[in-house]
């Protein structure tokens, strides 16, 4: 299994879109973001976040995880190999574990929130392995955005699952406070 992950569109977009809903300009030419503004639009969650578009490409990942993954349909696209006998050369051999490659088109704010789901102690072993991937892939070209890429229960501080795994309890059990 092989996933990566490219940048499509910069800070500087996110910025110019934040800026123009309060009345101000693009940021003068070469100036970037802080990352403190680039935190505080991802904790805010505000609309300029979906500018940030990441194209993931994933090769070898089973079809269960696929169709866990296309279930996501706001803001990303999905182009998924198929299984389909007559377009694959034949193969009557398709399960659910069947290796396909996957390639999304992807906003951060569904990221974000594919991640939230995904990451899940609830979400399967496999869907879990492959969306750690995608959190490093991302890691790679844009830090920020992955170090907000968590399970549920630590975005809400609490499990909003009513047969939770754990995951939270055991997360709170360590906190020194």
């Amino acid at each position: 299994m092989k996933v990566t992950a490219e940048a499509l569109t910069s800070w500087s977009l996110v910025a110019e879109a934040a800026r123009t809903t309060v009345w101000k300009g693009s940021l003068p030419d070469g100036k970037e973001p802080s990352d403190e503004f680039r935190s505080a639009i991802i904790r805010s969650e505000h609309s300029p976040l979906r500018a940030i578009v990441f194209k993931i490409r994933m090769e070898g990942i089973p079809t269960c995880v696929s169709v866990h993954l296309v279930r996501h349909h706001v803001g990303v696209e999905h182009y998924v190999s198929t299984n389909r006998p007559d377009r694959n050369g034949g193969n009557t051999n398709v399960d659910r574990n069947t290796p396909v490659n996957h390639l999304m088109i992807i906003n951060a704010q569904e990221l974000l929130f594919m991640a939230r789901r995904r990451l899940c102690g609830m979400a399967s072993p496999e869907t879990r392995t492959v969306m750690r991937y995608i959190t490093d892939a991302v890691a790679k070209v844009d830090p920020i955005v992955a170090s907000h890429m968590l399970p549920m229960c630590a975005y809400r501080h609490m499990c909003p699952e009513q047969n939770g795994c754990g995951l939270w309890d055991r997360i709170n059990s360590e906190d020194p406070k």
